[in-house]
This record gives structure tokens, C-alpha cells and sequence, in this order.
């Protein structure tokens, strides 16, 4: 059976929708995530950048787990959250590639689509575990 034209169209719009929302998505957090970065500490060592010494974390903090707990490990889960987010995208092309040369071959169209549904999961998830980190990130415990 040949999918008709509406259909065909259907699938393209639905496809263009869920890669531009994953475009603006990243924009707006890599936005947030600028404006909330600051310069980290400077040991003052003379008069040029070159000379001046940056710390990972703030002067004189000996609590070395505190820094993982609360930029280390999160930055890292951010990193490879990211990665799969875009691998996920890529798999949604290629799912679109091979939706759109099945030429009616139901077997092909029926992997595209299955390819296309786990792609968009895996965008889903992706979302959902940074929204995640970024809120475990956040919460602060008292000691």
C-alpha cells in the first residue's frame, strides 16, 4: 500500500516539528547556561593573563568533594546527555532517509518507522534525564 500524499506530508511536518523543537531546546538552554557562567578565580601572579593561575574551584575550598558533587560530575552527565540527545537526532535523519527511499515496501517503511519511534524516544529521554541532572544539580543540601 502507498502512503497518499497527506500522509507523506504528515510525516515530513511531524518530522521537521520534533528536530526544530530539539534545535530550539538546545539553543535556549546553551543561552541559559551562558548566562550563567561565570570567570572562574584568579590567583594573582603578575600582570599579564598568561601569568595569572585559574582554579577549577574557589580559592582556598580544600572540599574537593563538593566540587565534584556540584559541577564535575553534573557537567559531565550534561556531556554525555548531549551526545545522546544528538545521536538521537541523527537517527531521526536517517529514519527520515529511509522512510522516504522504502518506495512502498512495507517491510523498509515499517523499520523507518520503528527507527523513527525509538529515535524520538531517545530525544525524549535525553530531555528528560537533563532536565533532571540539571535539578538534582541544583538542589542544595544542608550539612
Amino acid at each position: 500500500m502507498l502512503p497518499t500524499l497527506r500522509t507523506y506530508r504528515k510525516k515530513k511536518f511531524f518530522s521537521l516539528l520534533l528536530i526544530s523543537l530539539y534545535v530550539c531546546l538546545s539553543l535556549a538552554i546553551t543561552m541559559v547556561e551562558a548566562q550563567t557562567v561565570t570567570q572562574p578565580p584568579i590567583i594573582p601572579g603578575g600582570s599579564t593573563d598568561q601569568q595569572k593561575l585559574y582554579l577549577p574551584h574557589n580559592i582556598g575550598d580544600q572540599d574537593n568533594r563538593a566540587y565534584l558533587e556540584t559541577r564535575l560530575l553534573p557537567g559531565i552527565a550534561s556531556t554525555v546527555i548531549g551526545l545522546a540527545g544528538g545521536l538521537s537526532l541523527v537517527f531521526v535523519i536517517i529514519s527520515g532517509i529511509q522512510l522516504l527511499t522504502a518506495y512502498g515496501n512495507p517491510e523498509a517503511a515499517g523499520k523507518a518507522k520503528k527507527t523513527l519511534i525509538w529515535a524520538t524516544m531517545g530525544i525524549i529521554v535525553a530531555s528528560l534525564s537533563y532536565a533532571i541532572v540539571r535539578i538534582i544539580a541544583s538542589i542544595t543540601v544542608p550539612s
